[in-house]
């Protein structure tokens, strides 16, 4: 490659190789001819047969191809986008692979290609599992507090919730504060109602520990 003053241009000396007019002969040509600043390749005349520009693999070019061209064929697979690419006169090394790790991130694609996600849960318990009366067996909570008008005045209210673990069906009590005994007489207000309870579950609660506590006493 010379470079002439007097015009101002670049002239090239290409050597003859002895190779076919092929596309795999073609492309086995290109990097045996020595162009630093990249002006002769990708594209050379050669037997008025045109050239491909070659991309290299995972580079910022090769994604904004890939991007431009799967977007003109509407979001079709990576053989569709491959074949989209050559024609519009790019050659992509290691094309095959550099398609589909681009399409595989590619976040509008993989929203509408990914599989939906299950939830991964844990065997039951055998309290939910086995049939029984209704609540025999109970999951208990306390929520709150909230705000309750009596006689004209506010006063803070909180809730007991009890579930059985067979059916799910749910009874709700009222606390007048959040108290160990307050939570005592909801129980008691609950078994009155529903019958015996053989199970209960909640959780560490410094309530239900008291209840726990005075229970194991008694």
């Amino acid at each position: 490659m010379e470079w002439s003053a007097e015009t101002d241009c670049f002239t090239f000396a290409l050597p003859h190789f002895d190779k076919p007019t092929t596309k795999r002969g073609l492309l086995s040509t290109i990097p045996r001819i020595y162009d630093p600043l990249g002006l002769i390749l990708p594209v050379i005349p050669l037997h008025n047969y045109k050239l491909p520009i070659i991309i290299p693999k995972q580079s910022h070019p090769a994604n904004l191809i890939i991007k431009d061209q799967h977007e003109k064929i509407y979001h079709l697979g990576y053989k569709s986008t491959l074949c989209a690419i050559r024609e519009a006169g790019y050659w992509l090394t290691n094309s095959l692979s550099t398609v589909k790790s681009y399409l595989r991130e590619f976040l509008p694609c993989k929203r509408l290609r990914n599989k939906p996600a299950a939830q991964q849960m844990g065997n039951l318990p055998e309290e939910r599992l086995e049939k029984t009366a209704p609540f025999t067996r109970i999951r208990t909570d306390v929520f709150g507090p909230r705000y309750v008008k009596d006689r004209g005045t506010e006063n803070k209210k909180w809730g007991l919730v009890a579930t059985c673990l067979y059916s799910r069906a749910i009874h709700i009590e009222t606390l007048e504060e959040m108290i160990t005994d307050c939570l005592i007489l909801a129980l008691r207000c609950f078994m009155a109602v529903r019958g015996p309870v053989k199970t209960i579950v909640c959780d560490n609660g410094t309530n239900f520990v008291g209840i726990r506590n005075n229970f194991q006493v008694s």
